[in-house]
């Protein structure tokens, strides 16, 4: 599968979900400029092209994979796609949202579709590309969470909880699978807000 630049075969390969904007899109750009090749995840279909339109014309390797990681299905199409072409060396886990108010005011929609891209994309997504990174002895896994997941505040209950529950994942696996956790303190340009990144190295 070409994914554009002047060697798509060359070098290593990293997916990025959430790559649409933010935190996201910095990373893709940042890991575009190393050499990096590039499969680009998020929802936003024409603000992903937009990157990856960007990216080659600067002489990186990009394609962009429109997906809904609310979908189990999406998520394993993700990965199939991603298998097809050689596999992923470095998987980023960005993609994340937010709201705020009091929790008794939040419906239920808005709650649940928290929890499936804030949590669930990110543990099957890692159950999905951590066998394969494991198997040929090499890979990278980053989750980025936040510093509310240690000091929840009223407001953001729900979105503290899927931090808190990245957390506790990556020590987990750290403990389990004698992997490598390390938490980053990494801020936000426009919001200024302190973020975590967890890195989860396969050995």
């Amino acid at each position: 599968m070409k994914l554009g630049g002047s060697d798509p075969l060359a070098g290593p390969c990293a997916v990025v979900t959430g790559a649409s904007s933010g935190i996201g899109a910095a990373t893709a750009r940042r890991l575009a400029r190393a050499g990096i090749r590039l499969f680009l995840v998020a929802r936003r279909a024409e603000r992903l092209s937009s990157l990856t339109a960007q990216i080659r014309a600067a002489g990186g390797a990009a394609l962009s994979l429109p997906a809904d990681l609310t979908l189990e299905s999406e998520r394993e199409r993700v990965f199939r796609i991603v298998e097809q072409a050689g596999g992923a060396d470095v998987l980023i886990h960005c993609a994340g949202l937010g709201w705020y108010g009091y929790y008794s005011e939040m419906p239920w929609p808005t709650a649940l579709e928290m929890i499936q891209v804030n949590v669930a994309a990110a543990v099957h997504l890692t159950s999905l590309f951590l066998p394969r990174m494991s198997h040929r002895r090499r890979g990278h896994i980053v989750i980025v969470g936040s510093i509310a997941g240690g000091l929840p505040s009223q407001g953001v209950a729900i979105y503290s909880a899927t931090k808190a529950f990245l957390d506790a994942f990556v020590t987990l696996k750290r403990r389990i699978d004698l992997m490598l956790a390390l938490p980053l303190a990494r801020y936000s340009s426009k919001r200024r807000r302190r973020r975590q990144v967890y890195t989860v190295s396969a050995i």
